[in-house]
């Protein structure tokens, strides 16, 4: 790879050797804006500029390599008809390829002598034709036998003029391995930059979890809260002894008072270990996975008056343990808020635009205001009274995680007496 300091050693050391050689500042003027970090485009510029310079019938193209989709993607171009170039913009790696990707795939160079004949050129043919062009010469960019990239160079000669420009293509070779190692280590930093920026993210994230009280309630307050419960439950059985109804009454509130604190500090702590498993990502069912879920819920909160609809034959890529947790908060939340309607109906499914698949849950309960839609996923955030609709406040702020786990988002669209429509993505 050329770092800054070994070009900066390459132009130093070509401009001693050169004085006013053609083809020594053709060298420097690549290796200075390599080391300026001039934008690809524009090193590949000077480096076709040099070329076409001492052969002014060369075209030649510079690839880049993405190892994530394993394409050959255009840099850059000198003098090609707008048609051919949009033509030249991606293309695999392969035996079966364009000359470069043939060459990439092969780790060696390809020559085709006749690109009106030759079998690698067929699909494009009648747009050389058309660009004036004969013959080309495919040159793989390679370090520690990692492809990097391809150089092309199309001639409007057949042969490739006869190998005249022989010389200057080993040195356009050499000059497009520097750019092109440059531009995979300002990627690899680019990359190490968002890894970061995401962590970042996520531990911020970790920090407000830790600021809402998890550890206090997990250690602090949990212990206590079981003496509490079981000094209830003994109390209760003295209250059935001595027939004092009112007393078992009043202790049977505190009881359900003590589990709903139980049962938030349980919460709390699922929402940070969450933040902090490995996703084990797996193509799921969507639709078997939400009606089976489905059935529990009902069952569960004896719903048997609300009908479930789930919409047929979706699948997902997703971890399926977060999945099933997902569609259990977004099923038990819609089943809750729907008890009211005098026909309760849940409706579970999923929206297609492009490569863009959207998954809701629907209600027909007593929706809420469309400016509260994002406070809601916030920990303990309500719209409605907890005495109307019981809950934690964060089931949610636990499908918000769990969504941005996944590289998706979670929202919620609603108005006062139309019901609601929670969605997710994942990536």
């Amino acid at each position: 790879m050329l770092t800054n300091q070994v070009a900066g050693q390459a132009v130093a050391k070509a401009a001693v050797m050169t004085g006013d050689n053609a083809v020594e500042n053709w060298k420097i003027s690549v290796l200075e804006s390599i080391v300026e970090r001039e934008p690809i485009a524009d090193q590949a510029a000077k480096l076709f500029k040099g070329l076409k310079a001492a052969h002014p019938t060369l075209h030649p193209v510079l690839y880049t390599f993405d190892p994530t989709d394993k394409f050959l993607h255009l840099a850059a171009a000198s003098d090609l008809t707008a048609d051919l170039a949009e033509a030249i913009q991606k293309h695999a790696i392969g035996p079966k390829s364009m000359p470069s990707g043939v060459a990439a795939s092969r780790r060696e160079k390809v020559e085709v002598q006749d690109l009106s004949i030759n079998p690698l050129t067929t699909a494009h043919r009648a747009l050389f034709e058309a660009a004036g062009l004969r013959s080309a010469i495919s040159i793989p960019i390679m370090e520690s036998n990692e492809v990097l990239g391809a150089l092309e160079i199309y001639f409007e000669e057949l042969n490739l003029g006869g190998g005249a420009a022989n010389s200057e293509i080993q040195q356009a070779r050499e000059l497009a391995a520097h750019i092109l190692s440059h531009h995979q280590y300002l990627q690899g930093l680019k990359a190490l930059e968002r890894t970061v920026r995401d962590q970042e993210t996520e531990i911020r994230g970790l920090h407000v979890e830790i600021d809402a009280g998890k550890n206090s309630l997990a250690h602090d307050v949990r212990a206590p809260l079981k003496v509490l419960l079981n000094q209830i439950g003994q109390m209760q059985e003295m209250a059935v002894l001595m027939n004092d109804h009112n007393a078992h009454d009043g202790l049977d509130k505190m009881r359900i008072t003590a589990l709903r604190m139980d049962h938030l500090i349980n919460d709390l702590i699922n929402i940070a270990n969450l933040s902090r498993e490995d996703l084990i990502l797996e193509d799921c069912d969507f639709s078997a996975v939400a009606t089976r879920v489905g059935k529990l819920v009902v069952d569960r909160m004896h719903r048997n008056d609300t009908r479930v609809l789930v919409q047929p034959d979706i699948k997902i890529h997703a971890d399926p343990r977060l999945l099933e947790l997902i569609l259990e908060s977004l099923i038990s939340n819609a089943v809750r808020f729907s008890l009211k309607a005098s026909d309760p109906q849940v409706e579970i499914g999923a929206n297609v635009t492009g490569e863009k698949v959207t998954y809701f849950v629907r209600d027909n309960g007593p929706g809420f205001h469309p400016h509260q839609a994002t406070r809601i996923f916030e920990p303990f955030e309500r719209v409605h009274a907890e005495r109307e609709y019981p809950g934690s406040g964060l089931a949610l702020a636990t499908i918000k995680r769990l969504a941005e786990r996944h590289g998706g988002r979670a929202w919620a669209m609603s108005a006062i007496g139309k019901g609601s429509t929670f969605a997710f993505t994942v990536a």
